[in-house]
């Protein structure tokens, strides 16, 4: 919002209340506006910082003043700053994640014409209960976002790729030298190339030895579950009831015939029409 003092009584009666009025899993969410802030740090710094780590972004694109032309219709204007922040909010964020509002019915700026935008009343009481549940609706629409992203990706979720994401801990290349060992860690080359397209994993490297050169690919890296992954493998276990002995037995010649069968099963059922 703007660092007007004009918007000093709207943040200290509103906004910070109604922000910390919401309860969501347990815990209430704090307000930060960052000119309040006591870091030494550079503003704009903090700024894109704050967009990028907040659960939600609460933006007040009310007009702040009027452009007056000589025999000319006055036109409104908004912060800069404060639009300038909510472009970066909507490239970088989920669009559930960006609640727009505004005190005022002027004109909006084409780039958000198209965005909806919340008036709230001019009464206190009235514009803190009104800020308040938009901010819950927005987290519950997040909610339901990553919900079906999650489901979206367990629908994808092979064997294979659930063993991987079940190790936890740093998880290793294979190790392909010869064409025996290319044939048998096929499947598990599959599963670390589907889950690194879906976000599940990522890759970490290690310190360069001055050897590198000379060592295998897999020694220089591996690959750690990301959030997005531990969300869809914690899923898949409430779904699948997950038994921890499974995972041994995976690894066992049955267990491996098992996941080729289930993974040439997936593979047919993707390829049948509609």
């Amino acid at each position: 919002m703007s660092f007007d003092h004009r918007f000093d009584d709207l943040w200290d009666k509103v906004i910070e209340p109604a922000v910390g009025q919401v309860d969501w899993q347990g815990r209430r969410l704090k307000a930060h506006r960052v000119n309040l802030t006591k870091k030494s740090d550079s503003i704009i710094a903090e700024i894109v910082q704050n967009i990028a780590e907040a659960r939600l972004v609460l933006a007040d694109i009310s007009t702040i003043g009027w452009h007056r032309r000589w025999l000319k219709k006055a036109t409104p204007f908004r912060s800069a700053n404060v639009m300038y922040e909510v472009g970066i909010g909507h490239s970088a964020r989920l669009a559930e994640e960006i609640v727009l509002i505004r005190g005022d019915n002027d004109l909006l700026d084409f780039d958000v014409r198209g965005v909806r935008v919340h008036q709230y009343p001019r009464d206190h009481g009235e514009a803190l209960a009104f800020v308040s549940g938009l901010l819950t609706d927005a987290l519950k629409g997040v909610e339901q976002r990553r919900s079906l992203v999650v489901r979206r990706a367990l629908r994808s979720l092979s064997p294979p790729m659930f063993a991987l994401l079940h190790t936890m801990g740093d998880i290793a290349h294979p190790h392909v030298t010869t064409v025996a060992e290319m044939f048998s860690s096929g499947e598990r080359l599959d599963a670390v190339r589907h889950l690194l397209a879906e976000g599940m994993i990522e890759a970490f490297y290690k310190p360069l030895p001055e050897d590198f050169m000379e060592r295998p690919v897999a020694e220089l890296f591996s690959y750690r579950v990301t959030p997005f992954g531990l969300v869809v493998y914690q899923t898949a276990r409430e779904d699948l009831r997950f038994n921890d002995a499974l995972i041994p037995w995976l690894q066992t010649a049955k267990g491996k015939a098992w996941i080729r069968e289930a993974s040439a099963r997936a593979g047919d059922s993707k390829r049948e029409p509609g």
